[in-house]
């Protein structure tokens, strides 16, 4: 969903005390209608953040309540702060009059879409020619995560829709709301105690599929579970009971008319989307993103680059959960000529297959690449530990190969030497998570436990490799790595944590044998889009990968 700035010159209102009531969200601001000077700025932020109260952070109101004759407001921050932010005492109790001013988040991310403005005015010396094709956006939602993040600001082409432009499938495209989108909306504000809702904004999805480019129209399927087809083919798995989106799935058959579209957010666990609502008509389709111009650390056009290359290997196909997913995310690498294949397809068009898919669908991948005697590198570990067994047979028998990464530990070259000599007494390893990175695994959810509220840590498993793999069955890969290179997951001891006090998943193990005791430490920096996985993973999968090709391998 996205605000559009049509009248930047009227900014939005600050919320009176009257304004503020209880289940509301607010963020309050260090701004003064008359400015102020920069030490009365300062010295009022110094006492916002020592009361708990932080300028552009997303509160709840728990509690309004007058006292002394001022109003006093009762917050708790509506997400996750880093560490550093976070308090034990929440809710915090500060007067209204502690923030210069109080906005609703509509209204704020206007004055940053406004402030935003007069920045881009400048380096992109636009006129009014200009202005009245371009306009910007902000996110205020996670629907399209990783690609696009909250509180993005986004340059839109308008212009584009009004000459006939068509979305192509993968595509970006803002949109205004259908009839029954802008139900939904409605629903959910009147229920929340908002009025009508935002009536007048923008919603931001990928094009997942077009009418009239076939001779007969696709026709697609949405199921009561959320999982949803085009002419029979998946494009989109189903979604969790629990997930935010589940309740807006509407089940139904259609024809995709010529003029129609449907459309999917990336992060199909809270977009409410074409399974909810329907097709888009090309009437309401209101503009194309550009670029993303803030923050500036993410400045740019609104895709990931593929930097891949590896002299001798070329990328033949790719593929992921659904055919509308594994679009997109080619849309996003710019791999526009590059074939998108079923998972069961790849191993007739490569040579090496790179598996990085959910659990429930690796045997979708790892069986038919083995089958055919292709080399299949792995990084869900735990997963082919589970399967290891049939699998291994499976390449025994037809010529394939199986490659684990390294992924985010180090050190497996040294585990594997001192494996070697057989005198390995004990391999144990510790892991240390933010909660956020767990709160989506089965023993978690099955425990009923709320990581979101740890003050300390709380260790959730202590036992053999083996046994935390059907536990955690996407969060043990790197302990399983380690297990399969030394002594084997039944007698590699493991414990996992969750630690509030870390920002970085953390590993640590200890090797004793007869050559040599090592010990190794390894704080990985999460992946934005998954906090599950190391950042380091997919690159250790390109060193792999380039091992294969060398004329010069280091390492074991």
């Amino acid at each position: 969903m996205l605000i559009l700035l049509t009248h930047m010159s009227v900014l939005p209102k600050p919320l009176p005390a009257s304004g503020l009531t209880k289940g509301s969200t607010v963020i309050p601001t260090i701004a003064r209608r008359d400015g102020g000077n920069v030490e009365q700025m300062l010295r009022k932020r110094e006492e916002m953040l020592s009361a708990g109260l932080y300028p552009g952070v997303d509160y709840l109101i728990e509690d309004v309540s007058t006292q002394g004759g001022g109003v006093v407001v009762s917050v708790r921050p509506a997400y996750d702060l880093v560490k550093k932010l976070e308090r034990s005492d929440w809710p915090v109790s500060v007067p209204f009059s502690l923030a210069p001013r109080w906005y609703t988040p509509r209204a704020y991310n206007t004055l940053v879409a406004s402030f935003a403005a007069l920045i881009a005015v400048g380096w992109l010396a636009v006129g009014a020619l200009l202005a009245s094709a371009l306009t910007l956006s902000v996110v205020p939602s996670d629907s399209m995560l990783p690609a696009v993040q909250r509180r993005d600001v986004l340059l839109v082409d308008k212009v584009s829709p009004r000459l006939g432009w068509r979305p192509e499938s993968g595509e970006l495209v803002l949109f205004r709301p259908p009839d029954a989108l802008r139900e939904i909306v409605r629903r959910q504000s009147a229920a929340a105690g908002g009025g009508e809702g935002r009536g007048e904004a923008l919603f931001l999805k990928r094009i997942a599929a077009r009418g009239g480019d076939a001779a007969s129209p696709p026709e697609v399927e949405v199921f009561p579970d959320g999982a949803a087809t085009i002419d029979g083919r998946r494009i989109r798995s189903a979604v969790a009971a629990d997930s935010p989106v589940a309740r807006f799935v509407a089940p139904t058959r259609f024809s995709l008319a010529d003029d129609a579209y449907v459309v999917l957010g990336d992060n199909e666990a809270v977009s409410v989307d074409s399974r909810c609502w329907g097709p888009l008509r090309q009437r309401e389709v209101a503009g194309r993103p550009l670029l993303r111009v803030l923050p500036p650390g993410r400045f740019g056009v609104v895709k990931e680059l593929f930097r891949g290359s590896i002299p001798g290997m070329s990328l033949a196909a790719v593929s992921a959960s659904t055919e509308a997913s594994a679009r997109s995310k080619a849309a996003l690498a710019g791999l526009t000529d590059v074939a998108v294949l079923t998972a069961s397809e790849l191993a007739a068009h490569a040579d090496v297959v790179v598996e990085a898919l959910p659990p429930s669908l690796f045997l979708d991948v790892a069986q038919p690449t083995l089958a055919a005697g292709k080399t299949l590198l792995v990084l869900s570990v735990t997963q082919l530990l589970l399967e290891y067994e049939v699998l291994q047979k499976l390449a025994a028998s037809s010529g394939g190969r199986i490659l684990v990464p390294s992924g985010a530990l180090c050190g497996l070259d040294a585990v594997k030497a001192a494996t070697e000599g057989g005198n390995v007494t004990s391999v144990v390893m510790q892991t240390r998570k933010p909660p956020a990175s767990l709160a989506n695994a089965p023993f978690v959810r099955e425990q009923g436990l709320n990581l979101s509220e740890l003050a300390e840590p709380q260790r959730l498993y202590a036992g053999s490799v083996s046994d935390a793999a059907q536990r955690f069955p996407a969060n043990v890969n790197v302990a399983v790595a380690l297990s399969l290179a030394g002594i084997g997951p039944d007698r590699t001891k493991y414990e996992l944590w969750a630690d509030p006090g870390v920002e970085r998943n953390t590993h640590t193990f200890a090797v004793k044998s007869a050559e040599s005791n090592f010990e190794v430490r390894i704080a990985g920096v999460p992946t934005e889009s998954n906090p599950a996985t190391g950042a380091l993973t997919p690159l250790s999968a390109m060193a792999t990968l380039r091992g294969l090709v060398s004329t010069v391998r280091v390492g074991t």
